[in-house]
């Protein structure tokens, strides 16, 4: 029993910190880039107040060109697994390309914490606060 506890409090403890990361993105970054939208609605069940972008919803040039007119600095949360990182790649490259900042610390911590808790998609953080709250 001591051991569901102890795993209870862990993932809450990194809950918090995804709430925390997010609630510092709101201010670092114009807009997010998510898969789909179970990605988007885990942000916004997180706390981030920016814009919200799917990428699976336009092709990358539109998306690119969207982009590029509004928001000078984004961070990218495709999922973790390997389409997701190319993905990631892809769209990153194509921003900078077009004079867009992409911001790759908050990808970098998303990653970390997640990894902390054996999920690889944005939309799994919500089974974290499932099994929680």
């Amino acid at each position: 029993m001591a051991r569901i506890n102890e795993e209870e409090r862990w993932k809450y403890e990194i809950y918090k910190e995804l709430e925390n990361l997010i609630s510092k993105m709101n201010y670092d970054v114009d807009a997010a880039i998510v898969e789909g939208p179970h990605d988007k609605k885990t942000l916004k069940l997180l706390g981030y107040t920016k814009p919200i972008l799917i990428c699976s919803k336009r092709s990358h040039n539109e998306l690119v060109d969207l982009i590029a007119k509004r928001y000078p600095r984004i961070v990218v949360l495709t999922d973790f697994d390997e389409q997701g990182v190319i993905l990631n790649k892809k769209l990153s490259d194509l921003f900078e390309k077009r004079g867009v900042k992409v911001d790759r610390f908050y990808r970098t911590k998303f990653l970390k914490l997640l990894k902390a808790v054996r999920i690889s998609t944005i939309e799994g953080i919500y089974s974290i606060k499932h099994a929680l709250f």
